[in-house]
């Protein structure tokens, strides 16, 4: 094992120099990626919000195509708080596309993924090299939230995506201070304003900005006097304020009307968010108002493949062999160890001393995923590196680590196009279990199968078209019925209070417990995610073998 670690970081390999194969390895597994996600977009179901954030970016568009005479977009709901970068981009790939609207704003989402993939590379390669950079690579793609979110959010992913890319310009542009060169603070500028462009509760980056170069500055003793030294480092600062600020603005009519204030007002909003709802948390439905205080830190304990918290274990053991040696790790290790660590843990620890609101899962802080794979694949290799630890334990390391991936890409796969309800097995107990204690698909991504099998399976008995509702948006059912022609002359989409005939429910609100006549259920590892009500017997259901 340590001959292998050590071939890997030799000045070459095979005659490739290090630096040439590890690219080429990043190539290769970028484009595995990318292929299967190319491949398998399409599969993926619309989620609760989508509706509103095409509308949302509609109005947007309209805002610009009538030179600011439409203002719809000024009163749309709570999303005038909201900047509209991600929505105008993905309205103009529906534009492009060739499929339905919302696939193609799944595809656009994927890119989005994408960029924050290739993000987490380039911070993992800043920090430690190119070898941190890939393994990084493949802890964020192998973390079955952030991969199953990737197709179908689009509030969290385009989010946590920029937030990386930000953290990378803000841990690239800390090294070369004082004397940070203009176009990196442009760079670092453009990529702030993109994050907060798409939710300005974003500004803690800027925390990050100023805590990370701050820290950096203390770091190096000036070479040049204290004066000049504080006056670059602002000058710095207000170049890449500068840029953020009307990028943050391109597309957010809403504040474009008081660009000083507003955008204090929506962080303000944010910070007060209220949304009132019943979830199901360790077998009891709790409110969204009063959760208890290890809501999140619990989500991602069931949720993140056990590969995590070997690394942690590992991590420890570093650690406490570097005390006990006395060993002293470089200024920029320390700095960047620490930097990555805070990012990860402040949101969580913010969340439970200010009592938060909190829903869905821990899907509105997948941002901190980047910053925890680098970190975890940082002390991956670092351990691995490691010569004075005895080869039986590194491959003991390797040997539970691949095998946890291994187990999780198993899981990834049945569960398609869900992996957002993964559980891991050692906290989470697998999804059977957890399904009975914790929400499953909370955001309806199951209803475009639902409608695809009752399309294919249901036959009314009459020439009047049958009701269908669902327990979340109602789009969610009638884009997928009018996708289909003939399935729009047979079914027409209404809302459960319109008395429907039939019924698509997940566990969500109770849903699944609706009195009807159980026709069909969708389910995953033995599991059941969505089930098919009639709830007025008007046709007959026939089989995959034609009874």
């Amino acid at each position: 094992m340590g001959n292998a670690m050590n071939s890997l970081e030799s000045d070459s390999f095979f005659g490739i120099s290090f630096d040439k194969m590890w690219r080429l390895i990043a190539i290769i597994v970028f484009t595995i990626i990318c292929l299967v996600m190319l491949l398998t977009f399409k599969d993926y179901g619309t989620t609760w919000d989508e509706e509103v954030q095409f509308v949302y970016g509609e109005h947007i568009i309209s805002w610009f195509r009538t030179m600011f005479q439409d203002r719809s977009a000024l009163g749309y709901f709570d999303l005038v708080y909201y900047g509209g970068l991600f929505d105008v981009i993905a309205n103009f790939g529906v534009r492009i596309l060739p499929f339905g609207i919302y696939e193609s704003r799944h595809l656009v989402t994927v890119g989005f993924a994408i960029l924050g993939l290739y993000a987490t590379w380039r911070i993992g390669r800043l920090v430690d090299g190119p070898v941190t950079g890939v393994v990084a690579t493949l802890f964020l793609i192998l973390t079955p939230v952030f991969y199953g979110h990737a197709f179908n959010n689009p509030k969290d992913i385009p989010f946590a995506s920029l937030s990386a890319l930000t953290l990378y310009y803000i841990l690239l542009s800390s090294r070369a201070l004082p004397a940070l060169p203009i176009k990196l603070a442009v760079k670092t500028g453009f990529a702030l304003g993109a994050t907060l462009g798409v939710r300005v509760g974003g500004a803690f980056l800027i925390g990050y900005l100023l805590l990370f170069w701050t820290s950096r500055l203390l770091l190096k003793p000036p070479l040049e006097s204290t004066r000049y030294w504080l006056r670059t480092a602002l000058s710095r600062v207000a170049i890449v304020m500068l840029v953020a600020w009307p990028t943050m603005l391109l597309c957010w009519p809403w504040a474009q009307e008081a660009p000083l204030t507003r955008p204090f007002e929506a962080f303000a909003a944010a910070t007060h968010f209220r949304w009132e709802g019943e979830m199901l948390f360790r077998g009891k439905m709790i409110s969204s108002l009063s959760v208890p205080w290890d809501y999140l830190p619990t989500w991602f304990l069931i949720t993140l493949p056990e590969a995590y918290f070997v690394v942690f274990a590992v991590g420890v053991f570093l650690l406490v062999r570097m005390l006990r040696r006395k060993d002293t790790p470089s200024r920029s290790g320390i700095f960047d160890a620490s930097a990555l660590t805070f990012t990860v843990a402040f949101p969580l620890v913010a969340v439970v001393v200010l009592k938060s609101v909190l829903y869905d899962a821990q899907r509105q802080f997948l941002f901190v995923l980047p910053p925890l794979a680098v970190l975890s694949a940082w002390c991956f290799v670092m351990f691995l590196r490691n010569r004075g630890i005895h080869h039986l334990i590194r491959l003991l390391a390797v040997s539970l680590v691949g095998a946890s991936f291994f187990f999780t890409i198993i899981d990834m796969v049945q569960l398609h196009p869900y992996q957002t309800i993964y559980f891991n097995r050692l906290f989470g107990g697998g999804l059977e279990k957890a399904s009975t204690q914790y929400e499953t698909d909370y955001w309806g991504a199951s209803y475009k199968e639902g409608i695809e099998a009752l399309i294919l399976h249901y036959r009314p008995d009459s020439s009047i078209p049958i009701k269908v509702a669902n327990c979340a948006a109602k789009f969610q059912t009638e884009y997928w019925l009018a996708r289909n022609p003939e399935a729009h002359r047979r079914f027409i989409s209404v809302k459960p209070t319109e008395d429907p005939d039939i019924l698509l429910a997940t566990t969500r609100y109770r849903c699944m417990n609706d009195p009807g006549r159980v026709m069909y259920i969708v389910e995953r590892q033995d599991t059941p995610i969505l089930a098919i009500f009639e709830r007025h017997p008007r046709g007959v259901w026939i089989s995959s073998d034609g009874k």
